[in-house]
């Protein structure tokens, strides 16, 4: 034992406290050495002076000596993430990417021994990271279930309780009292309640269509379309709604583009685009429907169809919501025309299963545009 510290050490005391040292680093190495993960400790230079059992039969050799970023990772220059700093400010874990043969992503725990040594433990956590990104998408999809339930209560519960009240109230007027009605007042109460019924019907018919997208029970069976046709057909069965009106719709598509598309979607998606440009335009306004070709960043040939009109137009944050199913964006229309903002959430559904987008361009008081891009036929 050393008693005084002005006592130079004798040679005995010297060996045995040099035996105590080669006993604890023996045993630390036994310990580093039954680890499964790849250890080494490297100094201020770099370089390796010490590597575990794993990380040798990893790399088929025993790289003391030499420089750690070299023999391990094979990189010219030193790793990013080596930095003797951030340890000294006890960031002791660091976790980076590194693009290996086998893509892993690698964790990585620096540990500072010294001012000049650092103990590096690292090892796989790819299947790690995947399963927190498989649990954040499964996530999001019961998310966006619990929105598309919401939705969906909400539509029973209150824009389709709502026109039936209405009918039921002009109905049971009429079965009370339908003598004492002259022919101009029944007309229009059967009118009214013949809106009635146009509007639930549509109402009840997007219900279907949405509820049957959310579980992807519709066929989905893309074939070669003329544009103009079916725009043609659509405006012919919108023509009482803009007649209604005084509105002029404008079919501007060239009779020779054709895209490939499924019917029934592209009616669909088409007709919600222009029953809401008709919904939502003063009378004596207009809509007009045109297409253009164009091709997308990944070289993919598109047409792009515009529906505009020149009514109310949608603040930009009402914009942002359009397309969200747990937004309310049901307004009245300039008529006070009713909705239940589906009709939009089937456009989007159907869009994105054609592979395309669909976007607006739109301010108060100036009108919309809504834009969506379908496949060009071959």
């Amino acid at each position: 034992m050393i008693s005084d510290m002005n006592t130079k050490p004798t040679y005995q005391e010297l060996e045995k406290a040099q035996q105590t040292l080669k006993v604890k680093v023996d045993l630390q190495q036994k310990i580093l050495n039954n680890f499964k993960d790849d250890i080494y400790i490297s100094n201020h230079d770099y370089k390796i002076e010490y590597v575990n059992l794993a990380l040798q039969k990893r790399l088929g050799r025993n790289p003391v000596n030499e420089i750690c970023h070299k023999a391990i990772y094979n990189l010219e220059e030193k790793c990013d993430w080596c930095i003797y700093e951030k340890l000294n400010e006890n960031k002791h874990r660091i976790e980076y990417e590194l693009n290996t043969e086998n893509g892993k992503i690698i964790e990585v725990t620096n540990i500072l021994l010294t001012r000049s040594q650092k103990l590096t433990i690292y090892h796989d956590i790819t299947q790690l990271k995947k399963n927190e990104q498989a649990l954040k998408e499964n996530e999001a999809k019961l998310r966006e279930s619990n929105n598309t339930k919401d939705k969906f209560f909400s539509v029973i519960a209150h824009d389709l309780r709502s026109p039936f009240n209405s009918m039921l109230g002009f109905s049971e007027l009429l079965n009370e009292n339908f003598e004492s009605f002259d022919t101009t007042q029944q007309k229009e109460f059967i009118n009214i309640i013949h809106r009635g019924l146009q509007n639930t019907y549509k109402l009840l018919e997007n219900l279907l269509i949405w509820s049957q997208m959310q579980q992807w029970h519709i066929n989905f069976k893309p074939e070669k379309i003329n544009l103009n046709v079916l725009s043609n057909e659509i405006i012919e069965q919108l023509s009482l709604s803009a007649e209604s009106k005084s509105i002029s719709i404008n079919n501007s598509i060239s009779d020779n583009v054709f895209v490939k598309a499924d019917k029934n979607m592209l009616s669909t998606i088409i007709r919600n685009l222009m029953s809401n440009a008709i919904k939502f335009t003063h009378k004596e306004g207009r809509v007009s429907v045109n297409g253009k070709f164009i091709t997308n960043e990944n070289k993919q040939n598109l047409v792009e169809i515009s529906i505009k009109d020149n009514g109310l137009g949608i603040s930009k944050e009402m914009q942002s919501k359009l397309f969200l199913p747990e937004e309310n964006t049901s307004t009245k229309g300039t008529e006070n025309e009713t909705g239940t903002g589906l009709g939009l959430l089937l456009c989007k559904g159907f869009v994105e299963k054609h592979g395309g987008k669909i976007w607006i361009e739109s301010e108060v008081g100036c009108g919309s545009t809504f834009f969506i891009t379908i496949p060009l036929s071959n």
